[in-house]
């Protein structure tokens, strides 16, 4: 149960793919985006089948800090995040909402409520649109110490995989916007498109996003950008999980579309879906594992 419990964290903010390009950001700006996610993932365990179905909504707040010629830094937060999971038909799980106070022996809550607003610095890349630095992990980990020394054993991993989840959201939904950008903003303009994505476990298990992006459509303003790809292994097929070698097998189908300014390059709104099958395999047992993500995003 521990891996479908870590699981259940998976990345919800999507890597949005695209096109080379910059962003065009003015310094001290903060900008929003609100991403809501459902996530239903399925495991083969114990001889019958396990599924956990997550609903997350998560403020994300982006300030821009400095901006040089060769790169743009960011203040990067999250003012809310709320989320349910629940093992079907209806035993739930986790609930987290920060909106509201965290009961004093709800650990898990304790530690998402600790996090907000504890901002952590990306710098990116103006050319390729990718995260070259990360500043600020280990205090964003820092404000949640004092919950992980008083969670019960069982919760404790849990701290480390919420940063991470927080971290790499960060990271992706970032590069998924400086991405976005189409470098000709002309209707039908088409491009190949390539990255890699996670499941978040007690490690990070990758997979391969490629495919083909559009320019669906474009006015002054705006552009929508579809993109559709295929899912594939990553890397060597293989993870380390608490000192045990994991063996995945992962394929599926990736889409989005995406609006954005021709301004500013930021996201304005957009929809990903996400389908993933395959095994996971260790020590002599392979389980099978079925994902399905669909996420919104709104940004200002």
């Amino acid at each position: 149960m521990k891996l479908i419990k870590a699981l259940t964290l998976m990345l919800v903010a999507p890597t949005l793919l695209s096109a080379q390009a910059t962003l065009n950001l003015t310094k001290g700006k903060t900008h929003n985006v609100a991403l809501e996610s459902t996530s239903t993932v399925s495991q083969g365990t114990s001889g019958k089948d396990v599924t956990i179905k997550s609903d997350y909504y998560i403020s994300y707040c982006y300030k821009v800090t400095d901006i040089t010629p060769e790169t743009t830094t960011f203040s990067i937060w999250y003012d809310r995040y709320k989320h349910m999971s629940t093992e079907m038909p209806a035993t739930i799980h986790l609930r987290i909402d920060t909106s509201i106070p965290a009961a004093s022996t709800d650990y898990i809550a304790r530690m998402a409520h600790a996090m907000v607003g504890k901002p952590v610095t990306m710098i990116l890349d103006n050319t390729t649109g990718q995260v070259v630095k990360t500043l600020g992990a280990e205090e964003l980990f820092a404000a949640i110490a004092d919950d992980i020394k008083a969670a019960p054993e069982d919760e404790v991993d849990m701290g480390q995989y919420m940063t991470n989840v927080i971290l790499k959201g960060y990271l992706d939904l970032l590069e998924g916007i400086a991405a976005l950008h189409p470098s000709a903003g002309n209707t039908g303009s088409e491009w190949t498109t390539a990255t890699n994505l996670g499941i978040i476990t007690d490690t990070y298990i990758p997979y391969a996003i490629a495919g083909k992006a559009n320019v669906a459509k474009s006015s002054s303003k705006y552009s929508t950008i579809d993109v559709r790809s295929a899912v594939t292994n990553a890397n060597d097929n293989s993870a380390t999980i608490n000192g045990v070698k994991v063996q995945y097998n992962l394929s599926g189908t990736y889409a989005s579309s995406i609006t954005v300014s021709n301004k500013t390059g930021w996201l304005k709104k957009g929809a990903t879906t996400t389908d993933i099958t395959g095994t996971i395999s260790s020590m002599g047992r392979e389980m099978p594992v079925k994902v399905n993500i669909k996420t919104k995003l709104i940004g200002k």
